[in-house]
């Protein structure tokens, strides 16, 4: 295959040039990186210190033609008289501007601006300097302090409760962040309320943000008997829907929970991982809307499916059980074996730890889903007379999408609910 250069020198010297393996295309090629380098050079270099000139001479028209030749940047040209013009230019091009003004003119600096000049001038101030510093540690105090607590998710317990409750517990306004531990304050409020499922505690700068959920007033509190446990399980759900297993549908929640993933198959998903969510809160709503480019007023606008699809949350347990502090043990006396003496020994920390791991998989076997995955466990010690008493926090990935019927046109009535396998 043969390439033939077009007649004339020129051409293919112009070709040759545009070829990046020449050593012309090579030259090239630098000499435009090279511009381009200088471009940003002078950008940065004209943005960071500005003068303003005064400039004495004749013929200020000459001048002002001669800076445009020269690519001198000048901005806010004012003319003073006849022999004096005013203008702004950056600092790095006043030798080339008293170049191109040569003996004819004479050049005054009035006034400096920019990054540069204004430091400068700052150092100069040590009072302003000890000033800045000055606020600034006060505003970096004040973040150590709680300054403002805000509260949601309250209903059957009041704001007002809640907040008499954490002030007694070490969070209020003025309190100091640095001596406030927030799980054991997390631990202190699953104690004090019976009927939290949830709570989070959250720094902003100053601001505390305090978030709760409660349980379901008709919840059932189960675990093993005479243990003491007790969790929200949800309220129960039927197990056969109204109107059949193959009609419209939309998916709810069955448990409260803080939402992780989202995977609809059929319908639109209404809801996002970080979004928690209480028992039938919709997740996948069967309604979907019709976008008709006919503009015909007859048809329908919206249509009804039955949803499809997984939705996944963190399902937040709490477990509650008690452990003898002493334990019997024989000790020999070294007389007869038919003498025995016992003593009371105090457990070990690391026979709680096995005592209350073997509780802990015996209760989440029990009360945790099967295909639930657990994500966080927590476990929290509290010693009292002569028992230790254990608090559990046990965090589990669970399915809980459940399908919800539904009649089109009208709201969806309670029951009707579907387990989805």
């Amino acid at each position: 295959m043969s390439c033939r250069w077009p007649h004339g020198s020129a051409g293919r010297g112009a070709r040759r040039a545009d070829l990046p393996g020449t050593k012309k295309g090579w030259k090239s090629g630098m000499k435009q990186g090279s511009a381009r380098d200088a471009g940003w050079k002078r950008e940065l270099a004209e943005r960071s210190s500005r003068i303003r000139v005064s400039a004495e001479g004749l013929e200020p028209q000459r001048l002002l033609t001669d800076c445009l030749k020269r690519d001198i940047p000048l901005r806010k040209v004012r003319k003073i008289s006849d022999t004096e013009l005013r203008m702004e230019l950056p600092e790095v091009c006043l030798e080339r501007l008293k170049g191109v003004g040569g003996n004819c003119w004479r050049f005054t600096v009035l006034r400096k601006r920019g990054p540069g000049p204004a430091l400068l001038r700052l150092l100069r101030r040590p009072a302003a300097i000890m000033g800045i510093l000055l606020l600034l540690t006060i505003l970096w105090y004040q973040t150590t302090f709680v300054s403002e607590i805000r509260i949601t998710g309250c209903e059957t317990i009041t704001e007002q409760d809640l907040r008499q409750t954490l002030q007694q517990k070490g969070l209020f306004e003025g309190s100091r962040k640095k001596n406030l531990d927030l799980n054991k304050l997390k631990l202190a409020l699953y104690s004090h309320y019976e009927d939290l499922a949830w709570v989070g505690i959250r720094y902003q700068g100053g601001l505390a943000e305090v978030e709760i959920a409660e349980s379901d007033p008709g919840a059932a509190k189960i675990g093993p008997a005479g243990s003491g446990t007790g969790h929200d399980f949800g309220t129960p759900v039927p197990g056969t829907p109204e109107g059949g297993a193959l009609g419209p549908a939309h998916i709810v929640a069955e448990k409260a929970g803080t939402i992780t993933r989202v995977f609809p198959l059929e319908g639109e998903e209404t809801v996002a991982a970080g979004d928690f969510v209480r028992a039938g809160d919709l997740l996948i709503t069967g309604i979907l809307p019709i976008t008709d480019s006919t503009y015909e007023t007859d048809r329908p606008s919206e249509r009804y499916v039955r949803a499809e699809g997984q939705v996944y949350a963190i399902i937040p347990y709490r477990f509650t059980f008690t452990l003898d502090r002493y334990v019997v043990e024989p000790v020999a006396s070294g007389k007869t074996a038919s003498q025995t003496t016992y003593t009371l020994r105090e457990r070990t920390e690391e026979e709680l730890n096995t005592l209350s791991e073997a509780r802990i998989r015996r209760l989440i076997k029990e009360n945790i889903p099967e295909r639930a995955e657990i994500k966080k466990k927590d476990l929290n010690f509290v010693q009292e007379e002569n028992i230790i008493k254990v608090i559990a926090f046990v965090e589990a990935e669970e399915e809980i999408g459940i399908h919800k019927g539904f009649t089109p046109g009208f709201p969806p009535a309670d029951g009707g609910e579907e387990r989805m396998n």
